[in-house]
């Protein structure tokens, strides 16, 4: 459901768009988007070399009222590893999983 509106502005690399979709579903108290939506972005922001973006949004996710997990953590980090200045920021992303709440897992070295 959520995805319709993503996928065509990641398809069509309409990254402009994300910013306010995201801050609009931040804002609507009422609905708890899951967190696939946030980790489908994140590959999307791995895929675009927007890591930075990934970062930000993997420590956002909190504030649309949704819990990250491991799923997301897993997101995260092959897009942390794909150069050497993510690679830098692998430690820091990692306590900051921990200060979420997030546990690692087996799959998240894999």
């Amino acid at each position: 459901m959520l995805n319709q509106p993503l996928k065509p502005m990641t398809l069509f690399s309409q990254f402009h768009n994300i910013p306010s979709f995201l801050d609009h579903l931040e804002k609507v108290e009422y609905f708890e988007p899951p967190e696939s939506i946030f980790a489908y972005l994140i590959e999307v922001y791995g895929v675009t070399n927007k890591t930075q973006e990934a970062i930000e949004l993997f420590c956002r996710i909190p504030k649309f009222r949704c819990f990250s997990s491991v799923y997301s953590l897993n997101a995260l980090m092959p897009v942390l590893c794909r150069s050497s200045k993510g690679l830098k920021l692998v430690p820091e992303s990692l306590l900051n999983s921990q200060a979420m709440n997030t546990r690692m897992e087996e799959s998240t070295f894999q």
